[in-house]
């Protein structure tokens, strides 16, 4: 159940706390439109919580012959169409006089509206916004601006608005160091488990094998076939089961067609599936198949290893193939045309020189990696909890600042009340002007066409 606001509050529609703008983008065709010294805000610049600069900048010829409109600064930007509306709803005040483009909104505060106040409060919604004014059976996600509009926000008076930001840029403040420390932490551990890796494999004065000499059958490619929406007994890996670099054997997909129990493209335990194609960072990527026998049909774009049991471990040959040497080599040696996925062929693995050492030697430098990597996990996952931890505090800190409970409440302060009176007469008053203003404007346009 919500809890009741302070009384000196109020619940008012988003619509009504500023002046809303939207806008558009120049003809890419003129030059005259680019380049100038006016920014033009685009989802790629929502990355920051003040905008005072731009990846792109257009000119005044720009604003006066196409869509865009000076937005003034300290306003409230929002992206409203973009694949970023997925997972967050990014917010940003402007430090200086911008335009912006289609996919997002902006909102000019009114006199009794904080900005400051209003972006955090924006961005404390997000998970609301996203859910219930999200616009469904489009391809882009994107925000539907009248439901947008009728959201219901709270409004403290203006001096509390002050107090709430000014505590919260205090508490968040401490609480982003605590993160950052956490992330670099979490970034050194994947530093040290490629150090390990590097120690293990790659010492260029050990004894070398190609790849094809430690397997047990030939290298192959596997089949992806055409999936069905029916439940059958043959189940081929989706492209995400191996990613990571380890089986996960949720992602599969279903086939039906004749004679694949009989086909050579099957897993075995101790398989080792490597990414044929994928993005330039997982391209080439290893995992051992951890699966029953014969349980999954491995993809078109994985490639199948089968060791030689008798002179490689499965674990040994994974961890050289994940070692930067290789993984390195592999991302440098992959192929691609733009636009397309970068791909490796069986020659490019054919062609891999392998560290080789007797099994007994495998065995013991696995072990001591896996001993290695066993502790970094573990403090991963504590890294983990305590992200996890940091934001469950973060949302905490930011229901207490929107419900009233985060800073004291003043008696002297006035009301939300009483600023929506004035601003509602302010209004009323200002409306004639802007009407006499716009007939003005147009008696003018016909008298100079006259």
């Amino acid at each position: 159940m919500t809890q009741p606001l302070p009384i000196s509050w109020e619940e008012w529609p988003l619509a009504t706390v500023g002046e809303w703008a939207g806008g558009g983008t120049p003809s890419s065709s003129n030059p005259a439109f680019w380049d100038g010294d006016i920014p033009w805000v685009s989802p790629k610049d929502m990355k920051v919580n003040a905008i005072a600069s731009t990846q792109d900048r257009i000119t005044r010829a720009a604003v006066d012959n196409s869509a865009v409109k000076l937005i003034r600064a300290g306003s409230v930007l929002f992206v409203t169409r973009s694949g970023i509306l997925a997972h967050s709803f990014p917010v940003a005040i402007n430090r200086v006089s911008v335009t912006v483009n289609q996919d997002l909104k902006a909102i000019t505060p009114v006199e009794a509206i904080d900005a400051e106040y209003l972006a955090w409060m924006l961005r404390s919604l997000e998970a609301r916004i996203i859910a219930s004014c999200s616009k469904h059976g489009t391809t882009v996600h994107s925000i539907e601006v009248p439901r947008l509009k009728d959201l219901k926000v709270p409004v403290p008076p203006y001096n509390e608005q002050r107090r709430i930001v000014a505590k919260l840029e205090e508490l968040l403040s401490e609480l982003d160091k605590a993160v950052e420390s956490l992330e670099t932490a979490r970034s050194q551990l994947q530093a040290y488990r490629l150090a390990i890796l590097v120690a293990a494999f790659g010492n260029e004065a050990a004894q070398v094998r190609l790849l094809p000499d430690l397997l047990a059958q030939p290298m192959t490619n596997g089949y992806s076939g055409s999936p069905t929406r029916t439940v059958t007994p043959w189940k081929v890996l989706s492209l995400s089961a191996t990613t990571t670099g380890a089986f996960a054997p949720e992602h599969f997909k279903y086939l039906d067609e004749p004679g694949l129990e009989q086909r050579d493209i099957w897993c075995e335990p101790g398989d080792i599936l490597v990414q044929r194609g994928n993005t330039r960072e997982y391209v080439g990527v290893p995992a051992i198949y951890t699966g029953q026998s014969r349980q999954f049909i491995f993809p078109d774009l994985m490639i199948r290893l089968r060791p030689n049991l008798t002179i490689v471990t499965p674990v040994y040959l994974y961890y050289a193939l994940s070692s930067p040497r290789i993984r390195n080599e592999l991302r440098q040696r992959a192929k691609g045309s733009a636009g397309t996925m970068p791909k490796i062929s069986q020659k490019i693995l054919a062609e891999l020189e392998i560290p080789y050492c007797p099994l007994d030697v495998q065995r013991r430098t696995t072990q001591r990696i896996e001993t290695v990597f066993s502790h970094a996990d573990s403090t991963e996952r504590t890294i983990d909890a305590q992200l996890a931890a940091a934001d469950a505090t973060r949302s905490a800190i930011l229901e207490k600042a929107f419900s009233g409970k985060l800073v004291a409440q003043n008696s002297t302060d006035e009301p939300a009340s009483a600023l929506l009176e004035r601003i509602r007469a302010q209004q009323t008053v200002a409306a004639p002007r802007k009407k006499a203003t716009a007939r003005k404007g147009k008696n003018d346009r016909q008298e100079a066409a006259a």
